[in-house]
């Protein structure tokens, strides 16, 4: 038979010359030259004999990686050359450099001539297989120069041909990324029984991508590290990046099976000190290349070994102080904030906020949140990868942000608001650090994060209780927040019913953890910002005044002006940068939604112990007190207070946005400010009523939102089921400041009180809370004489005790003002140092702030009980309180109307918040509210320490002046004459109660008793409307301080009647004169 026309046989590619391939074509040839399968196709060739001499034929069994199959010698060229052109096509390399038309090859590769010759030696072959293909790859890799060896071996072009610096590629991990990638792009295109092969040069690839990483030196001159580090960089963005991280995994896994060799940790380390070297001394967050770099520090969170490689980098080796967190890795990414880092930083942003407009302004900060927003998202899911890659990195990132907040809970500590900001700055990590760590843990937050939500019923209160335990302990409970059993709870552990036990094996659920974590994390961070906020918002107020004076002074050019005026633009500079950071719409809108769903969830604690489903709150509260309310801290209250405070003043209608949310706020106000057996500090209780006064609509609203702006909270004080319990709430929490017996300073209470008066200026024109105070008034009334005083009773009496000093106050202070005015028209400064002269102008200035606080004060309590007074006249008037009300009417119009007035007469009244005229309009209306009793009338008069006759008549002529309504100043009139006429008929009267028996005489008033009484331990005899009024704001004997209520005290009747005896002699006496 004769030969056949092989040359047009694409399989004569395979054979040295066309005679061997004619050999192998008719059988006559060496078959071991030709039966060359590698062990890793797991495949074998075994000659089969003949079956027939007839036809000659030749049977090979190939086994295959998943089936055994029987092919002619001409599948197995086929097989041979598909396996030759799948590795050309991956790699990019050959062993033959003959230019072919053949398809499947690729246009160009590298000619590898030593290890062609090798082959040719050695094999007798000039085609690639699998059982050289580790050795040839290894080879292309250690080429100095590839680009010299690049040839041309197909003619047939192609889509999607290799670009020149693939095929010539000399980076070490470069060159294995593009391969890897083409082997991607094989295993969607080849036919099934390649698929294998594609796999078995993955592994190829990968191996040697191991080696590079941990035997670097082998490669002279590379830096595989720097490579990796590059390959992530042109990748990330692109459509390969899913590849390139299966690439990056596929690596630290085989790196980890034999890390005897090299850790993960060890051949990677080199990057991330890199990275973090470019965060620590170049990377901002207005840098173009931030996420690049956040992303290649996310990709260590795509595979349980590159995890254990980054916790391990961020892992402080110690903690001496909080600040080594934010040195670490993940604490440099954290740090990215729009805030300076150290008070010894610049800000980056509002340079020069003067000069630009409110729109400039906005712009900025609308360019912040969109990138804080991205950053925190990323930031987010790198954390939330970390948790889920295995058990033990879930533990160890836990750990680290539990050991990161307890290392810095000194930023929360009343201490450190005294000390230097540069200390604290080396100590604790950065404003920046612990909002970014906030929005982060709030996004974790994000299943429970609505009201009613059954998950928060999964919240174990008994999480906080976990002392002390080791590592192994507490990773096997689930406790990695350490020192919450320290905290302040809501009821002390002292005052609490005996807890159940807590089980020293007890475990919690991650719900618990984030839900603490998180809450602990506002505490230390927005909290401790939110402060800082609100003293540089009055430290730019104080600059601002000093820079007006100085510009009023014309030393505005001068050397302290230039100076004052740097100062203020760095302050605001600040200032805008911190505002920018606390109101990111993100940050604000979660940590308002786990407010919510924290409200909901803490009157669930607050009512029962059942936490299987939500109850409804029902008032009166329940008697037993749950155990629960012992293990929750009082700082999740103070992060509600906190942050709608701080909403209220800078970002109001955010809290509008919550819609019917509202209510949950509202629910929790109501169960626990006037419940001292459910929350015991009365700093807290009277947080709540600053929330409370959050809640209230803005008193000025755009006039373009209309009503709906405003519809949401307007309807919470119609129409929520509780509210009718508002007002005696609100009365109670008002009279705990003073009756708790802890320490409250004096001043401190009317700053508690403050908000107070502005919700019940409120809700005086909500006709359910008017009626529901005059239920208590009528109430206190009929029970006046019980052993404890009733709560209006005690409420109306601070009140008075309230305006009383507080006008006072002020008063005194607009005085001293007046001095220091006087003073430096008369030249007297002029013979000053200028630091004295500074000295008494910063005086100036503090006497104005002091005096503008107490007059805003005192307008809104005698507003507050000009509105009581118009309804509830009798409880005033009742001997226990009506010659106090009285008494301070008189003293307040002795002030204002009378020849004192002079002294108030200061310069600027606006800047003292002084409205004397308000004022004067107030008080006259309380005389006119209480004038139509007869007991008030003689009170009225009979105060010998303000009244005189004129004193009425001077009002009379103010309201007449200030142009006060005709009808107020015709019953004014009525009254001044109606009081004139009960001061004479009680001058007769008391002329009749001269030079009285000393035994007689009350030891306080000094006036003659009508009810005396005996006080049971110090054993003094006092009028019994005297010690009623003590008792109202002092349930103690005040003159041995012991415990005293009415219900103690002693009639003394024989007393009484030797008195009502002595003034029945000395008026028939009169009688007869």
């Amino acid at each position: 038979m004769s030969n056949p026309d092989i040359t047009k046989n694409p399989f004569l590619a395979l054979f040295p010359n066309a005679n061997e391939a004619l050999q192998f074509t008719d059988g006559s040839h060496d078959g071991d030259k030709f039966n060359n399968v590698t062990q890793n196709q797991r495949a074998d060739l075994e000659e089969i004999k003949s079956t027939s001499e007839k036809d000659q034929e030749l049977e090979v069994r190939v086994v295959d990686p998943t089936t055994d199959a029987e092919n002619t010698w001409d599948d197995i060229v086929q097989e041979k050359l598909d396996i030759n052109n799948l590795i050309e096509r991956i790699f990019l390399f050959t062993v033959d450099k003959r230019v072919t038309d053949v398809e499947e090859r690729p246009n160009r590769c590298v000619y590898l001539e030593d290890i062609s010759k090798e082959l040719q030696q050695e094999l007798e072959q000039d085609w690639l297989d699998l059982d050289c293909l580790e050795r040839v790859v290894f080879e292309r890799l250690l080429l100095q120069n590839p680009s010299e060896c690049v040839v041309k071996t197909s003619t047939i072009p192609k889509s999607g041909i290799p670009r020149q610096q693939d095929v010539s590629e000399r980076r070490v991990l470069h060159y294995l990324f593009s391969c890897y990638l083409r082997s991607h792009v094989a295993m969607r295109n080849e036919n099934e029984t390649l698929l294998s092969y594609v796999k078995i040069c993955q592994d190829v690839i990968v191996q040697n991508a191991k080696t590079a990483l941990q035997s670097p030196e082998v490669f002279v001159g590379q830096f595989p590290w720097e490579q990796f580090m590059s390959i992530f960089r042109q990748e990330n963005y692109n459509s390969d990046a899913e590849v390139m991280e299966s690439f990056f995994t596929d690596i630290a896994t085989e790196i980890d099976k034999h890390s005897e060799d090299g850790s993960v940790f060890t051949c990677l380390s080199p990057a991330l000190d890199y990275v973090q070297q470019k965060f620590q001394k170049e990377l901002s967050l207005n840098h173009p290349e931030i996420f690049h770099y956040v992303d290649f520090v996310a990709l260590f969170t795509q595979n349980e070994h590159l995890g254990e490689c980054l916790m391990y980098y961020i892992t402080p080796r110690t903690t001496a102080t909080g600040k080594v967190y934010e040195q670490t890795l993940l604490g440099e990414l954290l740090s990215l904030s729009c805030l300076p880092k150290t008070p010894a930083h610049a800000p980056e942003y509002f340079t020069e906020a003067s000069r630009q407009t409110q729109q400039d302004h906005d712009g900025t900060m609308q360019t912040i949140w969109q990138t804080v927003a991205i950053l925190n998202d990323r930031l987010y899911r790198l954390i939330y990868n970390m948790l889920k890659l295995s058990t033990k990195l879930r533990d160890r990132m836990l750990e680290w942000i539990g050991n990161c907040l307890q290392a810095n809970n000194g930023r929360a500590k009343l201490w450190s608001s005294h000390m230097p900001p540069e200390l604290l700055s080396k100590m604790y990590c950065s404003d920046g650090f612990f909002i970014n760590l906030c929005a982060v843990l709030l996004r974790l937050c994000k299943p429970f994060l609505q009201a009613h939500s059954p998950k928060l019923l999964k919240i174990q209160p008994s999480y906080t209780s976990s002392t002390e335990m080791s590592t192994e302990q507490a990773r096997e409970r689930n406790v990695h927040m350490k020192g919450l059993s320290k905290e302040a709870f809501l009821i002390p552990s002292t005052d609490a019913p005996s807890p159940n036990p807590v089980s020293e094996t007890a475990s919690f659920n991650f719900l618990t953890e984030c839900f603490f974590m998180t809450h602990y994390c506002l505490h230390v961070g927005t909290h401790v910002v939110h402060d800082k906020f609100t003293n540089l918002n009055q430290e730019l107020h104080r600059l601002q005044g000093i820079y007006q004076d100085v510009i009023n002074s014309g030393g505005d050019a001068t050397e302290e002006g230039r100076r004052i005026k740097t100062v203020f633009e760095k302050h605001m500079a600040i200032f805008l940068s911190q505002k920018t950071a606390l109101l990111e719409p993100q940050l604000l809108e979660m940590s308002l939604q786990l407010h919510v769903a924290t409200a909901t969830l803490l009157t669930q604690f607050a009512i029962t112990e059942d936490m299987t489903q939500f109850v409804p709150v029902t008032f009166p509260l329940p008697t037993k007190v749950p155990q629960s309310l012992c293990l929750i801290p009082e700082l999740i209250v103070s992060n509600m207070a906190d942050l709608l405070v701080f909403l209220r003043r800078f970002k109001d209608e955010m809290i509008e946005v919550i819609g019917d949310s509202v209510n949950h706020l509202l629910t929790l106000i109501l169960v626990f400010m006037g419940s001292p057996e459910r929350l015991k500090n009365p700093h807290m209780r009277a947080k709540l009523a600053e929330m409370l006064e959050c809640l209230m609509p803005p008193k000025e609203s755009s006039a373009s939102a209309g009503l709906v702006a405003n519809y949401h909270r307007e309807q919470l004080f119609h129409k929520h089921p509780l509210v009718s319990n508002l007002a005696e709430t609100l009365m109670a929490v008002f009279v705990s400041i003073e009756m708790t017996g802890q320490a409250v300073e004096f001043e401190q209470k009317f700053n508690y009180r403050r908000p107070m008066y502005q919700v019940m200026e409120y809700i005086w024109g909500i006709e359910i809370h008017r009626n529901a105070q005059k239920v208590l008034a009528d109430h206190a009334e009929e029970c006046i004489e019980d052993p404890e005083p009733p709560l209006f009773l005690r409420f109306i009496n601070l009140l008075v005790n309230d305006a009383i000093f507080l006008l006072d106050e002020a008063l005194s202070h607009m005085g001293q003002i007046k001095e220091k005015e006087a003073e430096k028209e008369t030249g007297a400064w002029q013979e000053l140092t200028p630091q004295q002269q500074q000295e008494n102008a910063n005086s100036v200035r503090q006497l104005e702030m002091l005096a503008r606080l107490y007059n805003v004060l005192s307008k809104d309590t005698t507003h507050t009980l000009q509105n009581l007074t118009s309804e509830n006249q009798s409880i005033f008037c009742q001997p226990v309180m009506v010659d106090r009300i009285a008494a301070m009417l008189n003293y307040f119009l002795l002030h204002l109307v009378g020849p004192k007035q002079k002294n108030l007469k200061v310069k600027n009244l606006k800047k003292c918040s002084f409205e004397p005229q308000t004022l004067v309009t107030n008080i006259c209306q309380l005389y006119i509210n209480l004038g139509a009793d007869k007991n008030f009338q003689l009170a009225v008069s009979g105060d010998g320490r303000s009244y005189s006759k004129e004193l009425l008549l001077q009002a009379r002529q103010v309201l007449k002046k200030i142009g006060a309504p005709g009808q107020m100043q015709a019953e004014f009139a009525g009254l001044v004459h109606t009081i004139q006429t009960a001061a004479v008929i009680q001058q007769r009267e008391q002329d009749v109660l001269t030079d009285a028996p000393e035994e007689f005489l009350d030891p306080i008033m000094r006036t003659v008793m009508k009810d005396p009484v005996t006080l049971p331990s110090s054993g003094m005899i006092l009028d019994r409307g005297t010690i009623a009024r003590h008792i109202l704001s002092d349930q103690t004997d005040p003159f041995n301080r012991s415990p005293l209520t009415m219900d103690m005290v002693q009639p003394n009747t024989e007393l009484r009647e030797k008195i009502e005896q002595w003034i029945k002699e000395n008026q028939e006496c009169s009688t007869v004169e």
